[in-house]
């Protein structure tokens, strides 16, 4: 049988969720990975999967689903098991609520740091350094507490849809820490894991997944093996 199509472009975040999500679910597909160098996301062949010209697009034989929330619900009606989105109706509504605080707040919290850390923009940013700093400091410290609640590193007590929509997140704020540590210290977050341990144990927990591995942004690899 045919398996499914993933268009996605390298280090984007929402990308990055669904194939966590396929590789969660065990789900065979076809990758297909699209150069912004070249424009590919804006070529008639694209547009005419999706004309909004935007990734990640699922292409399931005849059926097309974009944006990533609606690609892993969709995975999760077809391919139920495991279970991303609980198996109750509590659970379920405590995962979505996860779900929307990290798109909602937490992501936009980090993004004004990472953004112009990745633009080398924080010059231009640096009066808003300590108010970034403080909302920064109250969205991981809410989702810190949620993993303290658990006996498990996982934010919902078993590997979920809201650890999906989480990883990337982070791993940019720990990229953007990584490259300007100096700034990062300014904003409270040069001690990242004694001052979120559970945070830290989550984020070396998802390290190990295979699934991590093998959905690693590719171009992050290469300048990581760089850097070596």
């Amino acid at each position: 049988m045919p398996v499914p199509t993933i268009y996605w472009i390298s280090g984007s975040a929402p990308a990055w969720r669904v194939l966590l999500g396929l590789e969660f679910k065990n789900v065979k597909y076809q990758s297909h990975i699209l150069q912004t160098s070249k424009k590919e996301q804006k070529e008639d062949w694209f547009l005419s999967i999706n004309p909004r010209g935007q990734i990640p697009v699922l292409k399931d034989g005849e059926t097309v689903v974009t944006e990533s929330q609606a690609i892993l619900r969709y995975l999760e009606m077809k391919f139920p098991e495991p279970a991303l989105f609980g198996s109750s109706p509590r659970e379920s509504a405590a995962i979505e609520q996860s779900i929307q605080e990290i798109l909602g707040y937490c992501d936009p919290a980090l993004s004004a740091f990472i953004q112009p850390v990745f633009r080398n923009q924080i010059d231009q940013h640096r009066t808003d350094l300590p108010d970034i700093g403080k909302t920064i400091k109250s969205e991981l410290t809410s989702i810190e507490n949620k993993i303290g609640n658990t006996s498990t590193p996982w934010i919902a007590g078993e590997f979920t849809a809201a650890d999906i929509m989480l990883i990337p997140t982070i791993q940019r704020l720990l990229r953007a820490i990584k490259k300007e540590p100096e700034v990062a210290v300014e904003i409270n977050l040069g001690d990242f894991d004694s001052r979120y341990p559970g945070l830290g144990t989550w984020n070396s927990t998802v390290e190990s997944l295979p699934m991590f591995e093998n959905t690693y942004p590719p171009h992050w690899r290469e300048a990581d093996l760089a850097d070596c």
